[in-house]
C-alpha cells in the first residue's frame, strides 16, 4: 500500500510539473508573439511618422512658395531685406515642426521597442519556470519515492536478534 501511494504521488508530481511546464510554455508563446506585434507597431509608427514630415515638408514647402509668389507680384524683392528674413524665419520654424513630427514619431515607436523587450523578457521568465517546475517536479517525484521506499524496506525487514552463545 506504501509503495503505491509513494508511486501515485511520483506520478501526481510528475504529471503536475509537466502541466505547469506547458502552461508556462504557452504564457511565453503568448508573450513573444504580443512582442513581435509591438515590433510591427513601432516600424508604423515609424514608417507613419515619416510619412507625415514628408507631407508636412511638402506643404511648407509650397504654403512658403506661394507666400513669395504673392509678395513678387505685389513688386517686392524676396530675395533680399525683411521679405528674405520672413520667408528664411517661416523655413526654420517649419523645420522645427517637421522635427517634432519625427520626434514624436520615435517616440511611439520607442513605446513599443520597451514593450516588445517587456513582453520577450517574459516570455524568457516563462521558459524559466516552465523548465524550474518540471525539474522541481521530478524532484520531487524522486524524494518521494525514496522515502517511501526506506519505510517500505523497514515495514519489511526487522532484524532479527543474533543467537546467544554461552
Amino acid at each position: 500500500m506504501l509503495a503505491a501511494d509513494s508511486a501515485f504521488r511520483a506520478i501526481g508530481a510528475i504529471s503536475q510539473s509537466i502541466s505547469t511546464k506547458r502552461v508556462d510554455d504557452c504564457n511565453a508563446r503568448v508573450a513573444e508573439n504580443r512582442a513581435g506585434v509591438r515590433d510591427r507597431q513601432a516600424d508604423d509608427a515609424r514608417r507613419r511618422g515619416n510619412i507625415e514630415e514628408s507631407r508636412f515638408r511638402a506643404a511648407a514647402g509650397q504654403e512658403r512658395g506661394a507666400q513669395a509668389a504673392v509678395l513678387a507680384a505685389q513688386g517686392v524683392d524676396v530675395a533680399s531685406g525683411s521679405p528674405l528674413q520672413v520667408l528664411t524665419d517661416q523655413a526654420g520654424l517649419d523645420e522645427l515642426d517637421a522635427l517634432q513630427i519625427r520626434s514624436n514619431a520615435e517616440q511611439e515607436a520607442y513605446g513599443f521597442e520597451v514593450d516588445s523587450v517587456d513582453l520577450r523578457n517574459q516570455a524568457e521568465l516563462n521558459r524559466s519556470q516552465g523548465r524550474a517546475a518540471l525539474t522541481g517536479g521530478f524532484l520531487s517525484a524522486g524524494g518521494s519515492l525514496l522515502s517511501n521506499a526506506g519505510r517500505v524496506s523497514s515495514a519489511w525487514y526487522t532484524p532479527t536478534a543474533a543467537p546467544t552463545t554461552g
